[in-house]
């Protein structure tokens, strides 16, 4: 079967005893709302940056330090809840910086908002493919997190080398990239609470 660690990696066998043993039980319930929220907010910021594309620069910096900050929370709260947190600390904290350079300086440029977008997605993106190939090459979310790692470090990586070509474009591109990372947050969000009540554990 297929497990998940805090930040959502994947990880095989043992799913099964541990969860009936009671041991994982209770960390899948402590981690699997805070993915959910993470999804949200990654959908709320592309739904808002697709539908007020006109919106002013320093707008939509607001917009985006405010879901960073909402994100890095959320995040630094199911680290801390988790039993080994060292490794899980780096995104939430990574997160919560560039929401507040944004919040704190959102008359910045275009060019700032890019740059700190797409190296925090490109972060995730690279997360998951380091995380994709400690995974046995037969396992089938290997190539799951290899896919969507190399999608979202290609996204990250043209967002922050990205020149700009006007606000509404740069808008849209955000609004993409935000949908994408909240459909992989919530993905994840669902996976571990069917996982939490037992659903994809044969014999539980």
């Amino acid at each position: 079967m297929v497990d998940y660690d805090e930040e959502g990696r994947v990880h095989v066998e043992g799913l099964a005893a541990r969860t009936r043993a009671g041991a994982s039980d209770r960390r899948l319930g402590d981690m699997w709302w805070g993915f959910l929220l993470r999804g949200l907010f990654a959908t709320a910021l592309g739904l808002f940056a697709l539908f007020w594309p006109t919106l002013s620069v320093s707008g939509l910096a607001l917009a985006a330090g405010v879901y960073f900050v909402a994100d890095g929370t959320t995040g630094l709260i199911t680290a801390l809840r988790a039993s080994e947190r060292g490794g899980y600390l780096y995104q939430p904290v990574i997160s919560l910086a560039i929401g507040a350079v944004l919040i704190l300086w959102p008359e910045g440029s275009l060019r700032l908002l890019l740059v700190a977008f797409g190296a925090w997605v490109l972060f995730v993106g690279v997360s998951q493919l380091v995380s994709a190939r400690q995974l046995s090459v037969g396992d089938p979310g290997r190539t799951v997190m290899m896919s969507m790692g190399g999608i979202l470090a290609l996204l990250g990586l043209a967002l922050a080398l990205w020149p700009g070509s006007g606000l509404v474009v740069i808008s849209w591109a955000v609004a993409l990239v935000a949908l994408l990372v909240g459909g992989y947050l919530l993905f994840f969000a669902l996976s571990l609470r069917r996982l939490h009540r037992g659903v994809d554990i044969p014999g539980g």
